[in-house]
């Protein structure tokens, strides 16, 4: 038998502390051949797939801004914001020319 391993990443999705797992480990398996009390050769079957947990470092929730308005893509440029996607905050028909969903592109 082959054991598997643990492989461990962060995740800021996640609050501190907590841990997910993303997919469970499966151990490998190889066989030995024997010829007289002596190993003669060993194969691989089936290699181990390893387990990976996500572990969390987010420390402190954020609130999405939800009341947001640029009157301008000046102003949207100025917040960092341009291009405005519809659907996030700020997003305003007035901002998108052609109508495609992305305004101040």
């Amino acid at each position: 038998m082959l054991r598997y391993s643990t492989v461990t990443r962060k995740d800021s999705s996640l609050a501190k502390g907590t841990t997910k797992v993303v997919r469970n480990g499966v151990n490998g398996k190889r066989i030995d051949t024997y010829s007289d009390g002596t190993k003669v050769s060993s194969t691989v079957v089936r290699k181990p797939v390893n387990r990976i947990l996500t572990v969390g470092t987010r420390t402190k929730r954020v609130p999405k801004p939800r009341n947001v308005y640029y009157r301008n893509c000046a102003a949207a440029r100025a917040a960092g914001a341009a291009p405005v996607l519809k659907g996030q905050p700020g997003y305003g028909r007035h901002l998108d020319r052609d109508g495609d969903g992305r305004g101040c592109e």
